[in-house]
């Protein structure tokens, strides 16, 4: 099986040291993607001193890109793990088939465009790929869409974790699929034929912006 631009490995090898055996690793990954996040809740913090509030801000953007959580490289690994997580929990929470799963037009309303996207992902999402496979498939361009949630958190228009920004985003029709290819891999790390992954994130309106008066929204 081939596992990576430079060499091979057996599958037997690569499904033993997956993170998906490494209870350790593969639990402080997942747990990264629901983690809540919030400027807001630092800088409504009375017992912190101004400079206080800066030196929580300056650690928290430096825990939203430890690299060793959100890397891009390889298969199973770091953002696509959070996004495989992230699969899963969708799966749970809106039924395998996606049935409780419903378009949410309070960015694009019923623009016939968004609701084409988000029919797309939920296809995606909630198809007889594994959940693993979905998080590979997403590839290199993950970054633009992990740029925006930190880009939204740090500006203050979003508060919550990395799996509920991409639920967010899938729901109101704000992610969409990339021009060009990318290149893929199956659940145990072997590579497929490269393809569009869905991570384009349109920049619509973070959810609750506009309650909080926090501008760009974006």
């Amino acid at each position: 099986v081939r596992t990576s631009e430079s060499g091979t490995q057996s599958k037997e090898d690569f499904i033993k040291n997956s993170p998906y055996n490494n209870p350790e690793r593969y639990k402080t990954t997942v747990e990264r993607a629901f983690e809540q996040n919030s400027v807001r809740q630092i800088e409504n913090d009375r017992t912190l001193s101004a400079k206080e509030k800066e030196q929580a801000k300056s650690e928290l953007y430096e825990r939203l890109v430890d690299d060793n959580l959100t890397t891009q490289y390889g298969a199973n690994q770091g953002l696509k793990l959070q996004v495989a997580a992230t699969v899963e929990y969708m799966r749970g929470k809106f039924g395998r088939n996606g049935s409780g799963f419903e378009f949410d037009p309070k960015v694009w309303g019923n623009d016939a465009k968004a609701r084409t996207r988000f029919e797309q992902v939920k296809a995606l999402v909630f198809g007889n790929k594994p959940a693993a496979e979905i998080g590979n498939s997403f590839g290199s361009p993950i970054c633009k869409m992990y740029a925006g949630y930190v880009q939204g958190i740090m500006n203050g228009a979003y508060e919550g974790s990395f799996a509920q920004y991409m639920v967010d985003r899938f729901k109101t029709g704000d992610v969409d699929f990339t021009s060009s290819s990318y290149g893929k891999y199956d659940k145990y790390g072997a590579w497929l034929p490269s393809g569009p992954a869905p991570v384009y994130d349109m920049g619509g309106e973070n959810p609750g912006s506009h309650e909080r008066g926090v501008y760009p929204s974006y």
